[in-house]
């Protein structure tokens, strides 16, 4: 251990850091379940879906061609390093890369508690920790980070509305000039076809005269 961190392992080349401070939830979960063995399944399910929410954003860093030097796990939250991006919505997009992995947790977890009640109901008691770590704590995590309020990732995250809203507006706006031409046109076609009648029924008053 150097500098309180255990480095169990890389992703593609990215070390991955975890802090002492991690344990201390070892303690707590036992006071909740007065089980050791659910204890510890639940301190490693808590790991992993750190360790989800840090791939997020290397994967999203990654996609943007950006390069990743460490993913680090502590007690409370996780940190992935990379290269600082030059424009916004790439900082943006990297932002919600977290969250977006942590439902894709949630959607297989509840894959996985649909299946287990319809073929091993009694599994479900085995593993009540696991769903609980990547079903409840899981949305609870995710609204947090989603929180507007630095260091969390909704500070930057939700930077993504003015632009979607600036598109939305565009779009509405071209659909009503886009209405208006075709009612002006319709307009022009039945002023048109007046002038054909007019022009039409004065011929055939000067062919009488």
């Amino acid at each position: 251990m150097k500098s309180g961190y255990w480095k169990p392992g890389a992703w593609k080349n990215v070390p991955i850091f975890v802090h002492w401070t991690i344990l201390l939830w070892l303690p707590w979960y036992w006071l909740q379940s007065r089980s050791f063995m659910w204890a510890v399944l639940t301190l490693l399910a808590y790991t992993a879906l750190l360790l989800a929410h840090e791939l997020g954003h290397a994967l999203a860093a990654r996609s943007r061609r950006l390069r990743v030097h460490s993913i680090r796990l502590y007690v409370l939250h996780g940190q992935c390093e990379f290269e600082a991006p030059y424009h916004e919505r790439d900082h943006v997009f990297i932002a919600w890369g977290g969250v977006l992995a942590q439902m894709c947790v949630l959607v297989v977890a509840l894959a996985a508690l649909f299946a287990t009640r319809i073929l091993m109901p009694e599994g479900e008691y085995v593993l009540a920790p696991l769903f609980y770590v990547f079903i409840d704590a899981n949305l609870v995590i995710a609204a947090i980070n989603l929180i507007p309020v630095a260091p969390l990732d909704g500070h930057l995250a939700w930077r993504i509305l003015p632009p979607l809203w600036d598109r939305l507006r565009a779009r509405v706006q071209g659909g009503t000039r886009s209405s208006g031409n075709v009612i002006d046109f319709n307009k022009r076609r039945a002023a048109a076809k007046k002038s054909k009648l007019a022009a039409a029924e004065l011929i055939d008053k000067l062919k009488k005269k």
